[in-house]
């Protein structure tokens, strides 16, 4: 199993993020195609949404824009890399909700409130970001699927587009900035995701006993070895398959 990440540049500094944007703020979404990549420093990221749309995603320059700034053609097929997720919420949720599930992962985000948010219907997009920039198109599918799995599973799923944009938010629009997060673990999150049963692996037994996995030989109570799991009373179990790999399911996470 290879957990690499393919990295185009890294995060030096923790409080700037490269961003997509367009020339002007335009709220024609057809029209917004062609892009350029800033590094923005966090603080001066409410005035980029504002006056501009923008992305987490960056594209490929291509050849008919060639020499003109704003050269990156915004198509998934062109996508070349990616520094995080972006979450949009659409009036399923207040503000004040996404802040305390925001709070509950410990990350650095930038949330704002979308052009047609209203007190009564709240709509705003959500920023997280990596700690580097990630060029491999199935591993930000995997991290934003997570995230969205886990802890906004009610937003939009269509942030997994790889042209995804937004559309700049209005000038008096909201802005709530946590800076004391995070960023994205990338290797950490990726191991998590793509975790394994492995033959040396610790295991803790219902009984309270640990042994190694490839020391267990019959169907065996529990608690979940998956690290995302913190499993305080004993929920899965682990046996033989036919094929003579073992296999875990928890009944608690659902996780097999």
């Amino acid at each position: 199993m290879n957990n690499s990440i393919l990295i185009q540049d890294k995060h030096d500094d923790p409080q700037t993020v490269k961003l997509s944007i367009t020339e002007n703020r335009e709220w024609k979404g057809n029209n917004s195609v062609h892009f350029k990549t800033v590094i923005s420093s966090i603080d001066n990221l409410p005035t980029l949404l504002k006056t501009t749309n923008f992305s987490l995603n960056h594209w490929q320059d291509k050849e008919s824009r060639t020499g003109e700034e704003y050269s990156q053609y915004r198509k998934g097929d062109y996508w070349e890399s990616a520094s995080g997720i972006m979450i949009d919420y659409d009036g399923t949720l207040t503000i004040d909700e996404a802040k305390q599930r925001l709070k509950q992962s410990g990350l650095k985000y930038i949330l704002v409130s979308s052009k047609s948010h209203s007190p009564e219907l709240h709509k705003f997009h959500v920023l997280i970001f990596y700690d580097r920039i990630i060029t491999d198109k199935s591993q930000h599918r995997k991290i934003t699927q997570y995230y969205h799995n886990k802890y906004f599973s009610d937003s939009d799923p269509s942030v997994k587009d790889l042209a995804r944009f937004f559309m700049g938010s209005r000038d008096d629009c909201v802005v709530e900035i946590d800076t004391q997060g995070q960023h994205i673990d990338t290797d950490g999150i990726l191991s998590l995701i793509d975790f394994q049963l492995v033959s040396d692996l610790k295991i803790e037994l219902a009984s309270g006993k640990t042994v190694l996995l490839n020391e267990i030989k019959e169907k065996t109570p529990c608690k979940c070895p998956h690290p995302d799991h913190d499993d305080n009373n004993p929920s899965a179990f682990i046996d033989l398959h036919e094929d003579g790999n073992h296999y875990c399911h928890c009944s608690s996470c659902d996780w097999t």
